[in-house]
């Protein structure tokens, strides 16, 4: 699932193809590091790129498993290039517009790291935080989730894995509910103000819901539950992140064939 339409901004900011910047705008960028490609003898290796100049700090990463899948690895490698004209175009144009007019200039930044969350057989779970600076009063950052699956070789919906549409929200919906309740009281002392957006709680459309292996045996065993600035919470208060272990119950919710990537957490 996506974050948050209070994250609108850095989204189309992560994803919009632009322009290439003019030779002679820029200090000449550095690349850190970018993976080799496989070969027969080679497996796959995590892949980083890192560039810096006077307009754009850019960098960009994801884990040897997602190089491991040909098909994952385009689908990521064409999103960074949209990322990164979209990052340039906006850099750029801030650039000239703030020397035009006389306004003080900072730098803009975009990077986007992938990890894996946990694997199993059938499934791959990806999970991203981006980070944005675009010269206002703060940077910001959102977190994406990612389920890959091997067999069909494609992005997954989670909602696809259960017998019904509706069955994640239904076995999700109300321990969240509880959980950020509590979880705010902590972090505010208790404090709640009426009628304040951010004491409702955030539908999971608004969350990165990421299936994770806590204990790297090859199958999940907790469903993460990833609020962003804004989602939860005035920016002050940070991410917001939560685990549920997975139960009988919620399993047995699941379509036969994935079931087996699924486990009860040990307790």
């Amino acid at each position: 699932m996506k974050s948050t339409a209070r994250l609108t901004a850095l989204s189309a900011l992560a994803l919009t193809a632009c322009r290439q910047p003019e030779a002679g705008n820029t200090a000449a960028a550095t690349e850190r590091k970018v993976a080799a490609p496989a070969t027969a003898n080679a497996p796959p290796t995590a892949f980083s790129i890192d560039q810096k100049n006077a307009q754009l700090h850019f960098a960009y990463a994801w884990p040897a498993e997602a190089a491991a899948i040909p098909a994952l690895a385009d689908r990521l490698r064409h999103e960074m290039a949209l990322a990164r004209t979209g990052a340039v175009a906006t850099a750029s144009d801030d650039f000239t517009a703030r020397k035009a007019s006389g306004y003080p200039w900072f730098a803009h930044e975009l990077t986007r790291s992938w990890s894996t969350a946990g694997q199993s057989p059938g499934l791959l779970s990806l999970v991203a935080t981006t980070a944005v600076y675009t010269g206002g009063a703060h940077p910001n950052h959102g977190s994406s989730a990612l389920p890959w699956d091997r067999k069909a070789n494609r992005e997954v919906k989670l909602d696809a894995l259960f017998s019904s549409p509706s069955s994640l929200a239904a076995l999700l919906t109300g321990p969240w509910c509880k959980a950020i309740a509590a979880a705010r009281a902590g972090r505010r002392g208790g404090v709640a103000s009426a009628g304040d957006p951010f004491d409702e709680c955030p539908p999971l459309s608004d969350l990165a819901i990421v299936p994770a292996d806590s204990d790297h045996d090859g199958r999940f065993d907790r469903f993460r539950l990833l609020a962003d600035p804004y989602v939860a919470g005035p920016y002050a208060e940070g991410d917001y992140e939560i685990d549920f272990a997975v139960e009988p119950r919620w399993i047995a919710a699941i379509k036969p064939g994935w079931r087996g990537e699924f486990e009860v957490q040990p307790q």
